[in-house]
C-alpha cells in the first residue's frame, strides 16, 4: 500500500489484493437437555438437566503485509525547491524497497465456555381453589478461556521490565502457573408461584424468583504480527537484505515486554475482571388479578418488577488515581478545579515542577507524559479497559394490563398496555459514589394490539357471492408508545477525573418544536433549544455521563400494518393460501433524531441556507433502537425518515 500526502508523489499504490482479509473462523455450540415429569395425587414433580457448549475456533492465515512509499525513490530534501517531496511509490514498488513490512504469525486459538443447570419444581394442588408451584434451579458456568493459554492478561502483581520492573505486565495461563478467572458454581435460583381463585371469574396470580443469564464471552488478547520500520529520512528496506522481514514467533509469551519505556498505550493488552465469569442475576416478582368480564373476554392486570445485578456493564475501573494518592501529593483535584486542570499539564511543565518538582514513575519515562498518567497506579498505560466487569445494575418497576378478546362472530383481539420505568446504575470514575438513571431504551407508555377478523359464511344467500366472501382473515397489528431518551449534550470543558454531560438551565424549554406536532421542516428548522444547556466550568463535574432525562426524548414512531388472508381447501391434501402483508397501512411520514452534541457550536448551512448539522438539527443518519431497523437510512441531513407504505403479496401451494 503507498501512504503520502505530498501533490508530487503521484502514483500512490493503492492494495492489489488482500489474503489477510479471510480468516478461517469455526463455531461450536452443542447443546442437550432431559426432563422427566412425575404426576402423583394433588402433585405434579418435574426435574430436568441443561447443558450448553460455545467454542470459536480462530485461525487466520499467515502472510506478508509491505507499504510503499515515496521514501526509496526520493532525493535529499537539500536538492529540491520548496516544501516538497520528490519520489514515487510505484517505483518503489517497482524496486521491491519497501517502507515497512510486517510478517503475520498464523494464529490459532480456541476460545471456550460451557454452562450446566439442573432444576426441580413441584405444582402443588393444595385445594380446588389454590395452587403453589414452588422450585429451585441451579446454574454452574464455566469461565471462558482460550483452551491453549495464548490468550493473556494484565497481571496487576507482575513486574514489567520494560516499565523499570513497575507492576503490570502481560501474563498468560499457560506458563502463569495461575487461573484468570474462576468458575462460578453458586448460581441457585428458587421460584415460588402461587394462584388463587377468589371467586369463580376471578384469579389472583404472584410469583417471585431469581433468574440467571450466561457468563459473558471473552476476547483472544494475544499480539500476533511484528513489523520492520526503519527510522531517518528517506529509509526504505530492500527486501533482498536478509532480515528484513521480521519473524515473529506465536503464541508469543514474551510480550511482557509491551509497553515500550515511556509508552501510555497497552496494545493489545486489557484487564480482565476476576469476576468476569459471574453471570447476571435477575431478581424478579409479578402480583396481579385476572377477571372475566363475559364469557369470551378477559382482562388482567399485574405490577411487573424486577432488579438485576452483575451485568456486564460499565462501572469496571482499574488504571484509576484514588483520592487519598492525590491527597499525598496535596492535590484536591475533585474539589479545586485548579488541581484537577493541572493534571492535564505535562510533567516538564513548569507549573508541574512549580508545584510537585521533578517526577518520573520510572527510568526512560517521558517528561511530555501529563501528571495525570504519572500518577496512575500503572503508569506504562494511560488507560487500560477493564473486560467484563459484573457492576451493572438494573432496576424495572411496570404496570402491565392485558386485554383478550377470544373468538366470537369471527373477530378475535388482544392488547397490552404498559406503564413502567426502567434505570441503570451508572458513575463517571471509580471513586465518584453510583447514581441511577433512566435506561436509553425507557419508555413509561406502550401500547399495542393484535386484531384478526374472519368473514362468516352467512353474510350472502348467494352461493357463488358467500363462496368468494366467507373464510378471509383480516388483521392488524397496531403499537403507539413513548419516544425514547435523548442523549443530553456531552460537556465540551476539560475534566481530566472523568467525563460528564452539561447542566440544564432552569426555565429553559429543552423544545423550540414539539417533535410530535407534524409541523416541523428539518431544512429550516432547528428543534433544540441550545440555551437550555451550558458547560460546567472547567474542572468541575456535571452530570455523569449516561444521564437521561424523562422529558428529553425522541418522536412516538408509531407501527401500523395489516394483513389480508385465505386458504383455499382444493382437495384433502392440497390447499392453496393467498396473504397479503401491508407496511404503514396511514402512509406516516416520521422523523429522524436531532443532533445532540455541542449547541454551544453554529449551525452549519449549504449554499441555499439550509441546515446541514448542527444542535437541534434533524440528524439522518441515526442506527440503532432508536429507530426502527426497518426504517429507510438517509445521510441527507434535513429531509424526512419515511417508512413506505408497503405492500408483499404472497401465494403458498401445500400438497
Amino acid at each position: 500500500t503507498g501512504n503520502t500526502t505530498s501533490p508530487e508523489a503521484l502514483g500512490g499504490m493503492q492494495q492489489l489484493g488482500n489474503a489477510l482479509a479471510h480468516t478461517a473462523t469455526h463455531t461450536e455450540r452443542p447443546s442437550a437437555n432431559a426432563n422427566l415429569t412425575w404426576i402423583k395425587g394433588s402433585h405434579t414433580y418435574k426435574a430436568g438437566a441443561e447443558v450448553w457448549y460455545q467454542a470459536q475456533i480462530t485461525a487466520p492465515p499467515t502472510g506478508v503485509g509491505l507499504t510503499f512509499g515515496a521514501g526509496a525513490t526520493s532525493i535529499p530534501a537539500s536538492l529540491v525547491t520548496g516544501a516538497y517531496t520528490v519520489g514515487f511509490p510505484y517505483a518503489s514498488f517497482l524496486l521491491g524497497d519497501v517502507t515497512s513490512a510486517t510478517q503475520y504469525a498464523p494464529v490459532d486459538a480456541r476460545m471456550f465456555k460451557s454452562q450446566w443447570a439442573m432444576f426441580v419444581q413441584d405444582s402443588w394442588k393444595i385445594t380446588r381453589k389454590l395452587t403453589v408451584d414452588y422450585g429451585v434451579r441451579w446454574d454452574y458456568a464455566t469461565a471462558a478461556q482460550e483452551e491453549y493459554g495464548r490468550s493473556a492478561d494484565l497481571g496487576t502483581n507482575v513486574p514489567n521490565p520494560a516499565a523499570g520492573n513497575r507492576l503490570g505486565a502481560a501474563i498468560f495461563q499457560s506458563t502463569c502457573g495461575c487461573t484468570f478467572v474462576s468458575n462460578y458454581p453458586y448460581a441457585l435460583g428458587p421460584r415460588l408461584g402461587v394462584a388463587y381463585q377468589i371467586t369463580p371469574k376471578t384469579v389472583f396470580r404472584g410469583g417471585w424468583g431469581v433468574a440467571y443469564g450466561f457468563a459473558p464471552d471473552i476476547n483472544l488478547q494475544n499480539t500476533a504480527d511484528v513489523t520492520n520500520t526503519p527510522s531517518g529520512v528517506n529509509a526504505y528496506l530492500p527486501l533482498n537484505v536478509p532480515g528484513t522481514i521480521p519473524q515473529p514467533v506465536w503464541p508469543n509469551f514474551s510480550v511482557s515486554q509491551t509497553p515500550l519505556p515511556g509508552a501510555i498505550t497497552s496494545g493489545f493488552l486489557a484487564y480482565l475482571d476476576p469476576g468476569a465469569s459471574r453471570p447476571p442475576r435477575q431478581n424478579q416478582w409479578s402480583a396481579g388479578v385476572q377477571r372475566e368480564i363475559t364469557h369470551d373476554f378477559v382482562l388482567e392486570a399485574a405490577y411487573v418488577g424486577n432488579r438485576g445485578v452483575w451485568w456486564s456493564g460499565p462501572l469496571g475501573y482499574l488504571n484509576q488515581e484514588s483520592p487519598q494518592l492525590f491527597a499525598a501529593y496535596g492535590l484536591s483535584p475533585y474539589s479545586n478545579p485548579a488541581d484537577n486542570l493541572l493534571l492535564g499539564d505535562a510533567l516538564n511543565n513548569s507549573a508541574v515542577i512549580q508545584r510537585l518538582g521533578v517526577l518520573t514513575p520510572y527510568s526512560g519515562y517521558a517528561s511530555s507524559n501529563t501528571l495525570l498518567n504519572a500518577l496512575r497506579p500503572y503508569p506504562q498505560f494511560s488507560t487500560i479497559a477493564v473486560q467484563n466487569s459484573p457492576t451493572g445494575r438494573t432496576f424495572y418497576d411496570s404496570l402491565q394490563m392485558k386485554g383478550t378478546k377470544r373468538l366470537s362472530h369471527g373477530l378475535q383481539a388482544s392488547g397490552t398496555f404498559t406503564w413502567e420505568k426502567s434505570m441503570v446504575g451508572i458513575r463517571p470514575n471509580l471513586f465518584v459514589p453510583s447514581n441511577k438513571s433512566l435506561q436509553a431504551t425507557d419508555q413509561p407508555f406502550l401500547f399495542n394490539t393484535n386484531i384478526l377478523y374472519t368473514t362468516q359464511r352467512d353474510w350472502f344467500s348467494n352461493k357463488v357471492i358467500r363462496a368468494i366472501t366467507r373464510d378471509w382473515g383480516i388483521g392488524a397489528f397496531l403499537q403507539y408508545g413513548s419516544g425514547l431518551p435523548l442523549a443530553p449534550p456531552a460537556a465540551t470543558t476539560t475534566n481530566y477525573i472523568g467525563g460528564s454531560e452539561m447542566f440544564r438551565v432552569p426555565g429553559q424549554p429543552l423544545f423550540l418544536k414539539n417533535l410530535n406536532c407534524g409541523c416541523i421542516n428539518p431544512y429550516y428548522d432547528q428543534v433544540l433549544n441550545p440555551a437550555a444547556w451550558e458547560n460546567p466550568p472547567n474542572g468541575t463535574f456535571g452530570p455523569a455521563t449516561g444521564t437521561y432525562y424523562g422529558d428529553f426524548r425522541s418522536a412516538r414512531r408509531p407501527q401500523e400494518n395489516a394483513n389480508l388472508s385465505r386458504t383455499f381447501r382444493i382437495k384433502e391434501r392440497f390447499a392453496l393460501q393467498l396473504r397479503g402483508e401491508f407496511v404503514n397501512i396511514f402512509n406516516r411520514t416520521q422523523i429522524g433524531n436531532p443532533i445532540t452534541t455541542n449547541p454551544t457550536a453554529a449551525l452549519s448551512k449549504n449554499a441555499q441556507g439550509q441546515y446541514t448539522a448542527g444542535f437541534g438539527v434533524i440528524n439522518l443518519a441515526v442506527s440503532g433502537p432508536q429507530i426502527a431497523p426497518t426504517y429507510t437510512q438517509n445521510a441527507v441531513v434535513g429531509q424526512l425518515y419515511q417508512l413506505p407504505r408497503t405492500g408483499t403479496l404472497i401465494a403458498r401451494f401445500t400438497f
